[in-house]
C-alpha cells in the first residue's frame, strides 16, 4: 500500500514536533497529547496541548488546563461556532 506524498508530509511534520516537543520536555512521559494547527489572515501556527506550558526551538506546548486559550474546554460560548476539522481519513 504506497502513502501519497500529502500523508507523508503530514506524518514527517508530525513526527518534527513530536522532536521538538520531546527537546523541550525530556523527562516528560508524555509531553504533549494533541495538536493544533491555528490559521489566521496573517500565518499558520502550531499549538501542542500538554500537562504544562513550555516555548522554545520554534514550537509551543502550551497546558491545556490553565493557559488562555484553556477557556475554549471549559468556558465554551452559548451558541459556539463549529470548528471545522482539518484531518481527513486515510482512504
Amino acid at each position: 500500500m504506497a502513502v501519497d506524498s500529502r500523508l507523508q508530509e503530514r506524518i514527517c511534520a508530525q513526527l518534527r514536533l513530536a522532536q521538538l516537543a520531546r527537546s523541550l520536555s525530556p523527562n516528560a512521559a508524555v509531553p504533549y497529547f494533541a495538536h493544533m494547527r491555528l490559521r489566521t489572515d496573517e500565518r499558520v501556527r502550531d499549538v501542542l496541548l500538554g500537562p504544562e506550558t513550555r516555548t522554545g526551538g520554534g514550537v509551543a506546548i502550551i497546558d491545556w488546563r490553565s493557559a488562555p486559550l484553556a477557556e475554549v474546554f471549559f468556558f465554551p460560548a452559548p451558541r459556539a461556532t463549529t470548528m471545522r476539522s482539518t484531518l481527513t481519513s486515510a482512504p
